[in-house]
């Protein structure tokens, strides 16, 4: 989730690295793609970029940041826990806790870190290169931050937006009938989105473009295309989508990724070590990816406590279980929770007809422990 500035780059430095699940590379001038060695054995949930920094979210609800910090971006307030998502902007961090209250850093104290935070019914949080968006329970959308290009200026006919996204200087939201609305800068055509674009499941912005991801797994863009990012082939096998400054960052349904565009920073030169990916994020010229995520991983025990059935889904999830499960959640690729339930029963369905087409990590609690296991859902 890039959300950046443009920058005079007038050294260049391209790196790679890695620290045990946790892949960047591309432009290196700030130290973005130096992994922290304490990753290595972390369990970590999601990643994010911004213009000059990385984070990840760890499975413990704490949140790890590195790279540049000329403004205060590396600076996780004091004691910050039970995090479930995290957003970077240009030279800020946002954070989603689990009681849905927010929490913003950096930026020096600007407006941009102002987030309102007595605000306790947040379901999804973006960040754009000066400013932040919420999406609240009820459907509503929250932004705060720089106005300089009408990104805070929410049109009063939205309602049932499903999913948030920001561009550096734009701001995005999909709707529950599959139908995309932007508005704020618009100088390289970023907010027209195109006439019919329809059934579309995951929305990203850039510098200076957008892009949306199709329930068929394919991929349009439109705006500012020049540097290559609608450059991708006929796609079908996408599952999540995410705009760097210039370029266009996919994961696709087997684990592996791709990067079309970039400013000839390293952008596309993707690790051999790059697969059996779970989250991706794009910054300003740099791209870092999350291996064998925590929420993938099921041991054999775990996996023997309960039967899930069929997989694919379509329609509803059945579940059978040697024990009463006490809760359910469903997770989606980005570390995103999209559904909660208490059962409170070893046999039990869980409606996924309204939910976007993709994997999907299932969580289910019950009196022995937790199982944690990928889904599918067509």
């Amino acid at each position: 989730m890039f959300r950046f500035l443009l920058l005079l780059l007038l050294v260049s430095v391209f790196g790679a690295s890695a620290q045990g699940q946790v892949l960047a590379w591309g432009l290196n001038d700030d130290g973005q793609c130096d992994v922290p060695v304490s990753l290595s054995d972390a369990k970590i949930r999601m990643v994010s970029a911004g213009t000059i920094h990385s984070a990840a979210l760890l499975e413990d609800g704490t949140v790890v940041v590195w790279g540049g910090n000329n403004e205060g971006q590396l600076n996780v307030p004091e004691g910050l826990s039970n995090v479930k998502k995290i957003a970077c902007g240009g030279y800020f961090t946002i954070a989603l806790k689990e009681d849905s209250s927010i929490v913003a850093w950096g930026r020096n104290g600007k407006e941009v870190n102002q987030a309102p935070t007595s605000l306790t019914d947040i379901v999804d949080i973006a960040a754009g290169a000066f400013f932040g968006l919420a999406l609240r329970a009820d459907g509503s959308l929250v932004a705060w931050g720089s106005n300089a290009e009408g990104q805070l200026d929410i049109p009063a006919d939205i309602s049932n937006v499903k999913k948030i996204a920001c561009g550096a200087r734009t701001a995005m939201v999909l709707l529950q009938d599959g139908t995309v609305r932007a508005w704020g800068a618009n100088i390289s055509g970023q907010a027209d989105v195109p006439a019919g674009l329809k059934d579309v499941i995951d929305i990203d912005g850039g510098e200076d473009f957008s892009v949306a991801l199709k329930e068929d797994g394919s991929l349009v863009a439109w705006g500012n295309t020049g540097q290559g990012q609608a450059s991708f082939p006929p796609l079908s096998d996408v599952q999540d989508v995410e705009a760097g400054g210039f370029f266009t960052f996919v994961l696709k349904k087997d684990g592996t990724v791709a990067v079309y565009g970039g400013l000839g920073k390293g952008e596309p030169d993707i690790p051999p070590a790059a697969t059996n990916i779970t989250s991706i994020a794009g910054g300003y010229a740099h791209c870092v990816a999350l291996k064998n995520g925590v929420l993938t991983t099921v041991s054999a025990s775990q996996s023997e406590i309960s039967v899930v059935y069929p997989n694919p889904a379509q329609y509803v999830i059945k579940v059978e279980s040697r024990h009463r499960v006490e809760e359910v959640k469903l997770i989606d690729m980005k570390g995103v929770e999209v559904l909660s339930m208490r059962p409170q029963s070893s046999l039990f369905d869980i409606p996924v007809k309204n939910l976007p087409k993709g994997q999907y990590i299932l969580l289910l609690q019950n009196t022995e422990g937790q199982s944690r296991q990928k889904v599918l859902i067509e």
